[in-house]
């Protein structure tokens, strides 16, 4: 039985090639390495995804069809095998985009998912591709109008110019290769899909007959981050993480990872921050004391981690006797407590109900317009050079992104003047928004950068604000570059004598909104 329920036999149904060895006859895919490793894939992917659903006592169904197939077209007991799945994830690889078996499975199941609206079809694929390939190749069914993969992610590691000699992750054994970045793809994934099977499975089960499903609420589905606390508070957070999953939430990270000490939350926060829907963190008495630049330990330290990265901060202060209060400084950061979360679009909760406060997240989250979830934007700064001057600054730049709904994904020189792209090429293709912020108006550095962005990034992607942002001082002898091949404009539309944080916001608000409208009605343009 499927963890969606009826009338779905699958949750997941598999479309993969099995390479070029399996395209002569009475070849053995025992000896096909690509073969090998996608069934690998697949049977890790199967554990993540029973892991994060581990607390419904339901087993997902991943469905993948291991016989030979050379030629003809879709046999009827795989288009039935299809059409009972909830969700479908392609394999991409050169020989999936030379199979026209491949491509009717992925028409086949597109065509019926359109037939689901309350979960749309661009939430029900996803593409893991095995090696770069051309998007404009992929089949229309996995992509949108601007070549991007609805969801999914890139199981190859970016090194170098050469997209030919990027290795695929976990090549050729995942189980040997002992590869790091393919765990952390293979979870993070699993995450995705299991958010998924959760508003599927919600769908199903109110739906109003006749395949008429209701629409899936906002909160269905959305990944939370659980954050550290106090250990004074470990037990109301294990019935914490209880709750919220009894809710339909997806809770980062699992239970089995969950985050101890220091070490793991700041290993968890860099792993499943980006991805995670929100942030979710109990406060009482005690703050810790780490680390010890933050005026409020480990509580003002995962609240601006959520703000950096504009994530909604759903917190829990729960004060039992204030003269216990741990410091001064966590003290006076308690009465600004209520404008930090205000900051980050989440909501603070005062009350001593465990119960109270679970309720008090479902309501919040229901209460947000699906288009309130945030877009992912990247920005790049040269920021290291010059770090206490321009800080403020920066955060202004944060805050309008986050006024815009954008979710930051940051991208930081190392103080060499180097940024290294390879690791975030799938957040970069997703991006719907990329901001260059170039201090002291180093033009060399960020026609650098701009260089090395095309090499990780499509340049089919139109619809997407893309700006240089200069500040806070302006040196005219440097003069304003713009980088028209790369298709960015070149922001410094302020008043230095009279800057301040509103007036530049809104001036950069409007900048974007308008960079992004004004970059659907201009050919694009290739680098030399």
């Amino acid at each position: 039985m499927s963890f969606v329920g009826s009338p779905y036999t699958h949750d997941v149904f598999v479309s993969y090639a099995h390479g070029q060895d399996l395209e002569e006859a009475f070849s053995d895919p025992r000896r096909n390495p690509l073969y090998n490793w996608s069934c690998t894939l697949i049977d890790n992917l199967r554990e993540q995804i029973a892991l994060s659903l581990s607390h419904s006592g339901r087993k997902p169904d991943v469905w993948m069809d291991q016989s030979l197939r050379l030629t003809g077209s879709l046999e009827g007991n795989l288009t039935k095998e299809i059409r009972s799945s909830a969700l479908f994830v392609a394999l991409i690889s050169p020989y999936y985009l030379r199979s026209m078996w491949c491509q009717d499975e992925a028409r086949t199941f597109s065509d019926f998912a359109r037939e689901f609206r309350p979960v749309e079809r661009q939430d029900r694929i996803f593409a893991v591709s095995i090696v770069p390939t051309d998007r404009k190749e992929w089949p229309p069914a996995l992509r949108d109008e601007d070549q991007k993969a609805f969801l999914g992610m890139d199981f190859y590691r970016k090194r170098g110019e050469d997209r030919d000699l990027w290795p695929t992750l976990g090549w050729p054994d995942p189980s040997v290769a002992r590869d790091q970045d393919y765990w952390m793809q293979i979870k993070q994934l699993a995450t995705e899909i299991a958010s998924q099977l959760h508003r599927m499975r919600h769908a199903q089960e109110n739906s109003a007959g006749a395949g008429n499903a209701v629409e899936v609420p906002v909160f269905v589905g959305r990944k939370l981050l659980l954050g550290y606390c106090s250990d004074t508070l470990a037990r109301p957070r294990v019935q914490l993480r209880k709750q919220l999953s009894s809710m339909e939430m997806q809770i980062l990270p699992e239970e089995s990872d969950d985050i101890t000490d220091q070490k793991s939350m700041e290993s968890s926060y860099d792993r499943y921050l980006e991805q995670a829907d929100g942030v979710v963190v109990v406060a009482n008495e005690y703050c810790g004391t780490w680390p010890k630049d933050e005026e409020a330990g480990f509580i003002s330290l995962q609240v601006r981690k959520a703000r950096e990265l504009n994530k909604r901060c759903y917190t829990w202060l729960n004060i039992q006797n204030p003269d216990q209060i741990q410091t001064d400084s966590y003290r006076e950061y308690l009465n600004k407590l209520p404008d930090e979360i205000k900051r980050t679009k989440g909501a603070l909760f005062t009350g001593q109900d465990i119960n109270g406060f679970t309720s008090f997240i479902k309501s919040e989250l229901a209460a947000l317009n699906p288009r309130d979830i945030v877009r992912p934007a990247l920005v790049c700064t040269n920021l290291s050079t010059r770090q206490n001057e321009y800080k403020q600054f920066y955060e202004w730049v944060l805050d309008a992104l986050g006024e815009l709904n954008y979710e930051v994904i940051r991208a930081s020189d190392s103080g060499s003047g180097q940024i290294r792209l390879d690791g975030l090429a799938g957040q970069v293709e997703q991006s719907d928004a990329i901001l260059v912020l170039c201090f002291d108006q180093e033009w060399d550095w960020a026609r650098e950068f701009l260089r090395e962005l095309n090499h990780v990034s499509s340049s089919s992607n139109t619809n997407r604000a893309r700006l240089i942002v200069v500040g806070p001082h302006f040196d005219p002898a440097k003069g304003v570059r713009e980088f028209r091949n790369y298709r960015f404009k070149t922001f410094n539309d302020f008043n230095e004598s009279r800057l301040d944080a509103i007036s530049f916001k809104e001036t950069l608000k409007r900048a974007i909104q308008q960079n992004m409208t004004n970059l659907t009605s201009v050919k694009e343009l290739t680098p030399a």
